[in-house]
């Protein structure tokens, strides 16, 4: 969501999404995703999407609190670290596309 703040300026289908009362998460990752890279193969798409997509279940899993079918079970010490650990790769992607747009 803060990614999509820096491209709404410049971008406005970012900017619709950002500006909508209750913004989806989904619909803003996706316009920032399409701003940043917009064919469907590119480099960055290819690096960003699959961590954006998978960043999002969990948030969807932490927020609606699924505890009907244990999926918050699944966080464990291990599983965390092992997804911290990979953020800083995706996290470095994400600043050298911004940058790229000179955000």
């Amino acid at each position: 969501m803060e990614a999509a703040s820096l491209c709404a300026p410049v971008a406005a289908p970012v900017a619709q999404e950002v500006a909508k009362p209750q913004p989806g998460a989904d619909r803003v990752m996706t316009r920032t995703l399409d701003f940043l890279d917009p064919k469907p193969n590119g480099y960055t798409r290819k690096q960003l999407e699959p961590w954006v997509r998978a960043t999002l279940a969990v948030r969807n899993i932490i927020g609606h609190a699924n505890v009907v079918n244990n999926r918050t079970g699944s966080f464990t010490e291990a599983s965390t670290a092992v997804r911290v650990i990979d953020s800083y790769r995706n996290v470095h992607e994400l600043h050298t596309a911004l940058g790229r747009m000179n955000l």
